[in-house]
């Protein structure tokens, strides 16, 4: 019971600190919803709990893809739990999330292989649908001569981040060596800097089980795209709630926005997110969607109000679900005979 009570503890101090670090969002927000149209806000309200029953969906149908039964809501229990690391456990990769998929496979005795290439799926097949979305939005924002210097700098990172999953990709496709080899590159440059800065350069072994991982992730979107396409359609699904979520929040305010500024307002504010370097982007995604909707003529004020009030939806409401999640699974986690 102490590795539990441990976890819980670990829970409650990731919390309060994410809390410190918001604490000026959440009063602004809630004036910021007081000003808007009520019925705007319940629907995006039901956007979100919306988003967070497809976001259990769409592990559920990964799980499925690499052959392991998942219940509905174990799934949308550790969804979340695993969306909430994520969001409160700084420059995680995302992998942080994957500490609750693994008790939980090996309490119900799977193949935990699988289940990091389940985890995986997600966060890859995520990646690139993201992707496409981005893409679209720019093409509408150029068309309209609506994209900045540092629209441009920010889409330029997340490129080379795109081409090096692409790459991988590719390597896949070739060998499991390859992928081994790509996946020892980033370790490979740091010792290469620090023997050029003359320091000392640690000795480290060379596993290859976290590329064997990836590699298998990889193989099962090359090998069969059919049994990964459902997974595909929800990773799609939950980028569409983000649009339609800020498109209501425009409406709430008054506003009659086209589906241009919720789409491009969106990418903006994902880019940047992930581009950042504080839990859950805080600042940075603020400041992705105000540069986005600044270009359509709408004032410094509505922007304020807007921005703040989706990101009441975007991130408390997750942060919450998450929150109870976590606590949730760290409890149902079989206790382990020392």
């Amino acid at each position: 019971m102490a590795w539990r009570r441990a976890g819980l503890a670990v829970v409650a101090v990731m919390a309060a600190a994410f809390l410190f670090l918001n604490r000026s969002q959440l009063p602004h927000a809630w004036a910021a919803a007081s000003q808007a149209d009520r019925r705007f806000l319940a629907a995006a309200a039901l956007v979100g709990v919306a988003y967070l029953l497809n976001y259990g969906a769409m592990y559920r149908r990964a799980y499925r893809a690499v052959g392991l039964t998942l219940p509905f809501w174990t799934a949308f229990r550790l969804a979340n739990a695993a969306h909430f690391l994520n969001m409160t456990i700084v420059n995680s990769g995302g992998m942080a999330g994957l500490g609750v998929f693994l008790p939980e496979a090996a309490a119900r005795q799977q193949d935990r292989g699988r289940a990091i290439s389940a985890y995986l799926l997600v966060a890859l097949l995520g990646h690139f649908v993201f992707a496409f979305v981005l893409a679209g939005a720019l093409a509408v924002a150029a068309s309209d001569g609506n994209v900045g210097k540092v629209e441009v700098i920010a889409t330029s990172i997340f490129a080379a981040y795109t081409l090096f999953s692409a790459v991988l990709l590719f390597a896949a496709a070739r060998s499991r060596s390859a992928v081994r080899w790509l996946h020892r590159r980033p370790g490979a440059v740091r010792d290469w800097t620090l023997a050029r800065l003359g320091q000392e350069v640690p000795a480290r072994s060379a596993p290859s089980e976290a590329a064997d991982e990836l590699y298998e992730a990889l193989r099962l979107m090359l090998s069969k795209p059919l049994s990964v396409a459902p997974t595909a359609f929800h990773a799609l699904v939950a980028e569409a709630a983000g649009i339609l979520s800020l498109w209501l929040c425009l409406r709430a305010f008054g506003l009659h926005p086209s589906v241009e500024e919720p789409l491009v307002g969106y990418s903006m504010g994902v880019l940047f997110s992930i581009v950042g370097f504080l839990p859950a982007g805080v600042g940075f995604a603020e400041a992705g969607i105000a540069v986005a909707l600044r270009p359509f003529g709408y004032s410094a004020i509505e922007i304020a109000l807007v921005v703040i009030t989706y990101r009441l939806f975007e991130v408390w409401i997750p942060f919450v679900a998450g929150a109870i999640s976590l606590r949730g699974a760290l409890r149902s986690q079989p206790v382990q005979s020392p």
